[in-house]
């Protein structure tokens, strides 16, 4: 994710990509997603990745 792109493109560009895999017979779990979508988000996002990963199961998010 770059600095000058809203986390709401973003997200909305990993389900549009995440639906296109999903189209081509992938079966791709959604904690999978959730986590590369985690990491790839930049520095001023640190926060809120370690209140996720500590507050929550990983497995049982979606990326709804």
């Amino acid at each position: 994710m770059k600095d000058s792109k809203s986390i709401s493109n973003f997200g909305n560009r990993v389900v549009m990509v995440m639906n296109q895999i999903k189209l081509c017979g992938e079966n791709m779990k959604d904690a999978c997603v959730v986590e590369k979508v985690l990491r790839s988000l930049i520095v001023k996002f640190d926060f809120v990745v370690c209140l996720i990963e500590e507050s929550k199961d990983i497995e049982s998010i979606t990326m709804d």
